[in-house]
């Protein structure tokens, strides 16, 4: 049994701990609220958009570099979108998982993949696992549309240079604060159908100005940008989520520890001031 002294000492680092768990767990909230914010905005901007691609491709002259599908897929690139720190439980292992499974079932069928990484969790598990390609450094601690652009812009370079065969981006899609799924999606070559919706009964050719040609060129890149953004929004909402979670079961984790802890602290303090009582009584006996 612990002295008095040492439940006191346990005591006061599991209130330090449980105080700083809670600050984490409304830390994460916070971001949270505000991750959801720019997700909505980003989705606002971008389904029209791939409203207006879908029928400017549905014209044979509304044809992309980004677009063209290679014959043989032999260099494969995956951009893995994860957290740059931990206590958020499952939420790195799990998606670092899928992405070796997917590996390990289709590297038969292609030469090389490549990995690149979003978020210094997916680059430790795969380090000494994969071909790592770059680190896109700070990326997830400032996941700004401007930063965004130009990972994307060195996906689509590679892509256009012929030095990949396709580009596909991991990460974990968020569906509420409870739920979050890892997907591997295709982001190059880009197939708008995927995206769009609703365009198929238009049936007369629109009137566009400037002319199909230069608005698919402009529109493609665009179009790429936005659904990398989306999915890193998407990665940061279900980090968020997942620490939020982590922090609020570490936080009652920690009180039932206190209540523990602080019965055993009582029992001890009872326990000591019975054998002093006892002692006095003892002395005070042996002095008559």
């Amino acid at each position: 049994m612990l002295t008095l002294k040492e439940y006191n000492t346990k005591l006061s680092r599991l209130k330090s701990t449980r105080k700083l768990t809670r600050t984490m767990r409304m830390i994460s909230a916070n971001k949270l609220h505000k991750a959801q914010d720019a997700q909505k905005r980003a989705v606002e901007y971008a389904k029209p958009l791939e409203r207006m691609a879908g029928v400017v491709s549905d014209s044979e002259l509304a044809r992309h570099p980004l677009s063209e599908v290679r014959g043989r897929v032999k260099q494969v690139v995956i951009l893995v979108i994860t957290s740059d720190r931990g206590l958020c439980g499952a939420f790195n292992n799990n998606l670092n998982r899928q992405v070796a499974q997917w590996i390990g079932t289709q590297s038969g069928g292609h030469e090389h993949i490549r990995l690149s990484f979003c978020g210094k969790r997916g680059l430790v598990y795969f380090k000494n696992r994969g071909n790592v390609l770059k680190h896109y450094e700070g990326i997830m601690a400032r996941a700004n549309f401007t930063a965004t652009v130009k990972v994307s812009k060195e996906l689509q370079e590679m892509f256009l240079a012929g030095k990949c065969d396709e580009v596909h981006i991991a990460y974990n899609v968020f569906k509420n604060v409870m739920q979050r799924t890892p997907v591997i999606e295709k982001l190059l070559p880009l197939n708008i159908s995927a995206g769009t919706e609703g365009h198929g009964a238009k049936k007369a050719a629109p009137i566009l100005e400037p002319d199909q040609a230069e608005l698919w060129s402009s529109m493609v890149p665009q179009l790429v940008d936005l659904r990398l953004y989306t999915a890193l929004l998407n990665s940061m909402l279900s980090e968020h989520s997942a620490r939020m979670i982590s922090m609020e079961s570490a936080t009652n984790n920690t009180e039932k520890l206190i209540d523990r802890y602080t019965i055993l602290r009582n029992q001890a303090r009872q326990a000591a001031i019975t054998s002093e009582l006892s002692e006095i009584v003892a002395g005070a006996e042996a002095l008559k």
